[in-house]
């Protein structure tokens, strides 16, 4: 069976090729932080955060990676099963202006 063969029966079944959704590989500790923080912060007010300074951001990467693509229906596109985590063990160097 040739791909073509196969894409053409996965489009007519609904399933569309399509960048996977890329999340961050989070452990727990790092969920519990994140939500730790998120909880903290919640009850601030416009006045807590006109004291915060917001930049811009941009993030060198030491590895190019392409974009992974999965089959997926249009209501697909939060489902964990179809996102790929960001890959480890790289290098990043954050500049803020």
């Amino acid at each position: 069976m040739s791909v073509s063969t196969i894409n053409r029966a996965l489009r007519r079944r609904g399933k569309r090729r399509q960048v996977a959704r890329v999340v961050p590989a989070l452990t727990q500790v790092h969920k519990a932080r994140r939500l730790s923080w998120t909880l903290e912060h919640v009850s601030w007010t416009h006045g807590n955060w006109s004291r915060v300074v917001f930049t811009d951001e941009k993030t060198l990467q030491s590895c190019e990676h392409g974009h992974p693509y999965v089959w997926r229906e249009k209501n697909q596109r939060l489902d964990p099963d179809l996102m790929v985590e960001e890959p480890g063990r790289r290098f990043e160097l954050n500049l803020f202006g």
